[in-house]
């Protein structure tokens, strides 16, 4: 799935427990962590600019940061980036991170029809490989489908509580826009309080 849909997913996980800003951006964040193991894209592109090749994002994306041992040092890192409610903050830290792996099993297949395996027990076994012979593209109508559902009901919420999954990006805009829809009469008196 795409860096957006893993986003809505997390905030979504995020908002299914009683935790406040803070935690819910470190949670949803969590969600998108593991795709930093695919930073080789832009190393790759780097040097094609320059002449060279690699194959740094093929290598090593979805097996860096896609595996139980990363798990738990993002859900860990989670947990000690927050000053109360650690423990639920780990477990839906650990919770978001699986969600992106299945997520990434489900819908990550590439246009040239290559299965991104998951190598979830890597470093220790390189053999196993999480893998599933239905995973659609990228972009495929699942994918869209399953976005377009997670913002649905991500902007449901937002309208009900006054604040959406923009403040994972900026506190201030998502505020700000709130206000606006105050202003202008778009919120509910009820949701005013």
């Amino acid at each position: 799935m795409s860096p957006g849909s893993h986003l809505l997913a997390s905030w979504l996980l995020a908002n299914s427990a009683p935790i406040e800003r803070r935690e819910r951006r470190i949670v949803t964040l969590t969600g998108l962590v593991p795709d930093l193991d695919g930073i080789g894209w832009f190393i790759d592109h780097a040097k094609q600019l320059f002449g060279s090749s690699s194959d740094y994002y093929l290598q090593y994306h979805h097996l860096l940061a896609h595996n139980i041992v990363a798990s738990f040092v993002i859900a860990a890192a989670a947990a000690i980036l927050v000053t109360q409610k650690r423990t639920m903050v780990f477990l839906l830290a650990l919770f978001a991170v699986h969600l992106h792996f299945v997520c990434d099993v489900a819908g990550s297949q590439g246009p040239d029809g290559y299965q991104w395996p998951i190598y979830y027990f890597s470093p220790f076994d390189m053999k196993t490989e999480w893998v599933w012979s239905g995973q659609w593209e990228l972009d495929a109508w699942q994918n869209i489908t399953i976005t377009l559902a997670m913002l649905t009901v991500a902007i449901s919420m937002g309208w009900r509580q006054r604040y959406s999954f923009v403040e994972v990006i900026s506190v201030w805009l998502d505020r700000e826009f709130f206000k606006m829809l105050d202003r202008y009469g778009y919120l509910k008196p009820s949701a005013r309080e």
